[in-house]
């Protein structure tokens, strides 16, 4: 159902770009077909099966109930195959590498928060170590994933407009030049051998690095003292034999990704307000 709704949206906004529908006409010794002049023919009582594009299909005619005048475009792959070859084809279409989730997200940019990430992936200190893919390349220095730093700043900042999508562009601008810069050696250039003892470096921690900025930005504005920072990091026990981290963060990968995050959320949420009292 969300992925219908979205893509009415786009229908609507004129933002879908024409994709290919793939069906086939059934050979089952039922179903014909005559093909003549550039004008195709389907016999009634022919098997039709979709193969893919249903939450395009039902996009559509959702979009054509609201709106009956309607104009857009969709291309069509009709096939005339019996069942083993249909059931190769579905399997073949199912297996081919889909668009990486955070890839697209990072194309789309659509939010606030997610304009915001990708303005901040410009500046010195984030450039190239953010990626722009799920999983992130251990070969490469990089913090996090653009899903979970723009989700974060969405969820936590809660831009509602292009002034805040300014203002609160340049809190996090502030919060991340410094930090990085600090932590330097702990997030980026001993990450691995610190990860063996410490969740500081974890790309999920970003969660609650947002929960910090935000908590500062709504204390000081957007002139708060630095070396707040610092204090506040200094003062979360981010270490897995002692932390109270542990516990959320020892479930990843059986529990819900976006349960732990929240969880990450809430005990940040929790120690700045202790700490900033």
């Amino acid at each position: 159902k969300k992925s219908v709704k979205n893509i009415v949206r786009l229908m609507k906004e004129g933002k879908y770009n024409p994709s290919t529908i793939l069906i086939n006409v059934l050979v089952d010794g039922k179903s014909w077909i005559e093909y003549e002049d550039g004008n195709l023919t389907i016999g009634e009582g022919s098997t039709i099966n979709l193969i893919d594009g249903m939450h395009r299909v039902q996009a559509i005619l959702e979009v054509m109930e609201d709106e009956p005048d309607f104009e857009g475009y969709m291309n069509v792959d009709i096939k005339h195959y019996p069942i083993e070859k249909a059931q190769q084809l579905l399997a073949i279409t199912n297996t081919v590498n889909r668009f990486d989730k955070t890839l697209v997200k990072h194309y789309m940019a659509e939010s606030y928060g997610e304009q915001i990430a990708k303005d901040l992936m410009n500046i010195s200190e984030l450039k190239n170590r953010i990626s722009i893919k799920t999983a992130l390349d251990k070969k490469l220095k990089l913090l996090t994933n653009y899903a979970i730093l723009s989700d974060a700043i969405e969820d936590i900042f809660n831009p509602q407009n292009a002034k805040d999508r300014f203002d609160h562009f340049e809190v996090l601008k502030k919060f991340y030049s410094y930090f990085v810069a600090t932590y330097q050696k702990e997030l980026l250039d001993d990450k691995d051998e610190v990860l063996k003892t410490s969740w500081f470096p974890h790309h999920n921690l970003h969660v609650g690095f947002i929960v910090v900025a935000k908590k500062l930005y709504d204390k000081y504005g957007k002139d708060f003292p630095v070396d707040e920072i610092v204090r506040i990091i200094n003062n979360i026990d981010f270490n897995k034999d002692t932390s109270d981290l542990t516990e959320i963060m020892g479930g990843q990968g059986k529990v819900n990704s976006n349960r732990v995050k929240k969880e990450i959320r809430k005990y940040f949420e929790s120690k700045v307000d202790e700490l900033l009292k």
